[in-house]
């Protein structure tokens, strides 16, 4: 197994570092790259040296071990001078994402995370994207089940609107069926959602700053971006609605999905700007989640929703520690410390279906009618949340090492900060998910 120690000045001898590969889902991306391209060279990072080299033994002998504090600027940076693709697995990344994303930038490596949490994903683009464009590296986060899905879902749908058609809304559902053994989500992911809740103040304040970044960006503009077609659909309700083409009630989905699908619709209009012919209309978006046809569970998300996130973001280091301290308590039992099991994860399915609305023509939606025109679609995988993400993220990584290309054609540049829709939109991503990531992207009547 090779060294640790490397220096500034040694040539870049690996293809691809998983950051966190110790980790419950770090373990997974490594064991993925490594038996969809055995050809990689491959290396297994983070501060723990006795847990890498284990992991390593166990499902990548070949990969060297690469020990790095996320708090050590430096060995981080050591880190990304080696590869030419880091992939970060360690969260929460409000802690531990920024100093490598940085060590990225500086040493030449593209970043590719897992995160979902929406202060990070908007602080990185906001701070980072001048001097990634500069040092032509390419970062995007939520590259996993936050947010692939309704990412390229709802560009799948926009490309159903052959024209003269042309879409201007699409709303997501995701349904997470579990098998007869049940489901739970791992303490991290629990952890993540907490620390980013309690920030949601910090959130409108660096969204604040972010609209003036890009309203500047864009005054730079040959043209104005266009804006999507037709009026803004309805504000979603905010409790929970029926469903009656699915038979569920939802609620609003309080991931990232919704931000980050914005601000892929929001690149697709700078490109259009830009000259860029390819560049889809943008669209309205909106996501929801189901919590099934029952009224018991309908009250019990409401309930244990409506704890939590009066714990997170008013009950102070008081609230938060309580839900730290006692997970299955407020998620309704839906969180465990040990994650799900591995029957659990091959027993469950994953489904978002989309609907899309939208015109005859451009002229029609110019008018400012309803919308006439109707495409419903549909993803579907098994566990999206762990060997699902594993294995959107390893396609991911795949699709950038293999078609940097197509990634700079998709985004006009040499390096930046994108979201994974606005990155890969022109990659062969979606099919490669469906070809090998265990995803289904079907029109459905």
């Amino acid at each position: 197994m090779a060294s640790t120690t490397t220096t500034t000045t040694e040539r870049r001898d690996l293809d691809v570092v998983v950051y966190g590969a110790s980790g419950f889902t770090g373990q997974r991306v490594l064991e993925t790259l490594v038996r969809l391209a055995p050809h990689l060279k491959v290396g297994a990072a983070g501060r723990d040296a006795a847990k890498l080299s284990a992991v390593a033994a166990r499902v990548a002998a070949a990969a060297d071990v690469l020990v790095a504090d996320a708090n050590d600027p430096a060995a981080l940076e050591r880190v990304a001078r080696r590869a030419r693709l880091v992939l970060a697995c360690a969260g929460p990344f409000r802690l531990y994402g920024g100093p490598l994303a940085e060590a990225c930038v500086r040493g030449g490596a593209d970043y590719l995370d897992i995160s979902g949490e929406p202060e990070y994903l908007e602080k990185i683009e906001l701070e980072l994207a001048p001097g990634a464009e500069r040092a032509g590296v390419f970062l995007a986060s939520a590259c996993a089940f936050d947010s692939v899905p309704n990412d390229l879902g709802t560009l799948f749908v926009q490309r159903q609107f052959a024209a003269p058609r042309v879409c201007s809304s699409v709303d997501s559902v995701v349904s997470v069926l579990p098998g007869p053994s049940g489901y739970r989500i791992n303490y991290a992911t629990y952890e993540s959602a907490v620390l980013g809740i309690a920030q949601a103040q910090g959130l409108r304040a660096l969204r604040g700053r972010a609209a003036r970044a890009r309203a500047e960006r864009d005054a730079a503009l040959p043209r104005p971006p266009p804006r999507p077609l037709g009026p803004r659909p309805p504000k979603p309700a905010e409790g929970p609605t029926f469903d009656k083409a699915l038979g569920v009630y939802t609620l609003p989905f309080p991931g990232a999905d919704a931000s980050v699908v914005r601000r892929t619709q929001a690149e697709l209009a700078r490109r259009a700007a830009e000259g860029d012919a390819t560049a889809e209309p943008p669209v309205y978006f909106g996501a929801r989640f189901s919590v099934g046809a029952s009224l018991a569970n309908v009250a019990a998300a409401v309930a244990c929703g409506g704890a939590f996130f009066a714990l997170a973001s008013k009950g102070g280091d008081w609230g938060r520690r309580l839900l730290l301290e006692h997970p299955g308590l407020f998620s309704c039992g839906l969180v465990s410390r040990q994650g799900p099991t591995e029957r659990q994860m091959d027993e469950v399915t994953t489904q978002l279906t989309f609907v899309g609305k939208g015109y005859a023509t451009r002229e029609a939606a110019a008018a400012g009618g309803p919308p006439t025109e109707t495409v419903r679609a549909r993803v579907t995988m098994g566990d999206l949340g762990y060997k699902g993400t594993s294995l959107i993220f390893a396609c991911a990584a795949l699709t950038l090492l293999e078609e940097r290309g197509a990634l700079e054609a998709a985004t006009g540049r040499k390096g930046g900060v994108y979201t994974a829709g606005a990155l890969f939109r022109r990659s062969t991503l979606l099919e490669r998910l469906q070809a090998v990531g265990g995803m289904k992207f079907e029109v459905v009547a």
